[in-house]
């Protein structure tokens, strides 16, 4: 139960209202830190990805080494051949096909008002090999023990059975990275006017079920603003969850 563990454990990092502090920093390591495959099986999904073209024709840098490693996927930092390198300007609110449908407008503005450029450089998340098979598998033995637990005594109160069906849910939309991308293009679409958001745009053309790839974009994760705060910028950030949440 190789995915239980890792997944499970990035599930109960993020229950601070059900596990221990101190149990939740420690999982929350599981969200970068899972065992990855091998480089081979990542160029083999790479090279389907971007219909068989070899590989050494697809990237002028390819850092081999992942920048983070999941339980259902992992990512690496590379930079496009050039006559790849730019996603779709064009943003198609009525998709004819998934794979197309994530057409983009990459005019964002950020907060010193210059409109965004497409970064060669970008992020490839590659899918596990045959995790979802193992990702079906493992939710049918959660579900067991679910169920088990749930029949002792004082336990029913957390729901369990409930609890497995919300994850496996969760779950089986990450099986799916055209999702993320579809997500992340909705993210984008709707906040396209504001002056302190962006989003790094999808490379539709070359995502599948099985390889998302997106503008390479640095950011601070989220856990160092809830332990740290935003200092000057916390109003700012506050204001902007806020409205979001409210227009949303």
């Amino acid at each position: 139960m190789g995915f239980s563990r890792e997944q499970l454990g990035q599930w109960a990092a993020s229950r601070s209202d059900i596990f221990p502090t101190e149990l939740c920093v420690v999982m929350s390591s599981l969200h970068s830190h899972a065992p990855p495959h091998s480089l081979a099986a990542t160029k083999q999904t790479l090279v389907r990805a971007f219909d068989g073209r070899p590989f050494e024709d697809i990237f002028d840098e390819f850092d081999e080494t992942p920048i983070g490693v999941g339980a259902i996927a992992q990512c690496y930092r590379a930079k496009l051949k050039p006559g790849l390198a730019a996603p779709d300007p064009e943003f198609d609110e009525q998709p004819r096909k998934l794979r197309h449908n994530i057409r983009e407008n990459v005019d964002i503005l950020v907060k010193s008002t210059p409109k965004s450029v497409p970064s060669s450089h970008i992020v490839i998340k590659v899918l596990h090999p045959g995790v979802e098979r193992t990702v079906h598998r493992d939710l049918r033995i959660m579900n067991i023990f679910a169920k088990i637990l749930n029949a002792i005594p004082t336990m029913e109160w957390l729901s369990l059975p409930d609890e497995v069906d919300q994850f496996g849910e969760m779950m089986k939309l990450q099986l799916d990275l055209r999702i993320e991308a579809a997500n992340l293009s909705t993210f984008r679409k709707n906040f396209r006017s504001r002056s302190t958001v962006s989003f790094p745009a999808p490379y539709t053309d070359y995502t599948t079920r099985h390889v998302l790839i997106e503008e390479f974009a640095s950011g601070i994760p989220l856990s160092a603003f809830l332990e740290d705060g935003g200092g000057v910028f916390q109003q700012e950030i506050a204001d902007e969850g806020l409205d979001a949440f409210l227009v949303s």
